[in-house]
């Protein structure tokens, strides 16, 4: 049946997803040269770098064209110690915390309120700081959970709750250190923590984060749980290559 044809098809994707997983463990970054397009061409944006540690890397160069609409700060930590500074100033005598109150709605149509009741969902209040309203490059430290054992890809399609907010997001997780470039992890391992990195609404730290991978079948499985990390868009995340093959010719 279609059904069967369907579970067969994403049983053998696991199972590749598997294996990709599994010879990365044991070669990571390694690429065999290519038969069918030589190399110059096939890795002609990548460059030779004589330490990943220590070379230079302009942040600027090459940027992604996303990278024209998203905001950056000059400096993150003034600006969010300036805004919290703010909103300590501003605070008047509202509702306290662990009060019941009751919120008027202006303007709102009856289809909204009916959509509500049917889903049988909660109604979600917030306000947002200065910025929140803007996108940037999230940054968010996170470690797989336990209870998910199923590999999983950089650039895949998962559900991030950061803070107050919920959104679908595509991370890349890079290596967490110190150093000014980050080597780009095919594969979020269960071992370690590591960074993933998406665009998305700003938010100001502390944050909690969680991830949650949907499946087919429209369950969502807590993947990795985590905190923000910080809301910078020249963080480098550098994809490494370790070319192999065979010998093609040999001048004595």
């Amino acid at each position: 049946t279609e059904q069967a044809e369907e579970k067969m098809e994403e049983e053998e994707a696991m199972l590749e997803k598997y294996r990709q997983e599994r010879q990365e463990e044991m070669f990571p970054d390694e690429v065999d040269t290519p038969r069918d397009v030589p190399a110059r061409i096939r890795f002609q944006k990548f460059r030779g770098l004589k330490s990943f540690r220590t070379s230079p890397w302009d942040p600027k160069e090459n940027l992604p064209r996303d990278y024209a609409q998203i905001f950056q700060f000059q400096d993150f930590s003034r600006t969010k110690k300036h805004v919290f500074r703010q909103l300590e100033k501003e605070e008047t005598d509202g509702a306290q915390v662990g009060w019941y109150v009751t919120v008027h709605l202006c303007n709102v149509p009856v289809s909204v309120l009916e959509s509500f009741e049917q889903k049988q969902e909660p109604l979600v209040l917030f306000t947002l700081l200065p910025y929140e309203q803007k996108m940037s490059v999230l940054n968010l430290l996170v470690r797989r959970h336990p209870g998910y054992s199923e590999p999983v890809k950089s650039k895949e399609d998962v559900i991030v709750h950061c803070g107050f907010r919920r959104f679908r997001a595509s991370p890349l997780y890079s290596q967490h250190t110190s150093a000014d470039k980050h080597k780009l992890e095919k594969f979020f391992h269960a071992d370690t923590a590591v960074v993933a990195s998406i665009y998305a609404p700003i938010t100001f730290p502390p944050a909690s984060v969680l991830l949650f991978k949907q499946e087919s079948d429209g369950a969502q499985n807590l993947l990795a749980t985590g905190s923000l990390l910080s809301v910078n868009p020249n963080r480098l995340v550098v994809k490494r290559v370790v070319l192999s093959g065979h010998p093609f010719k040999i001048f004595s």
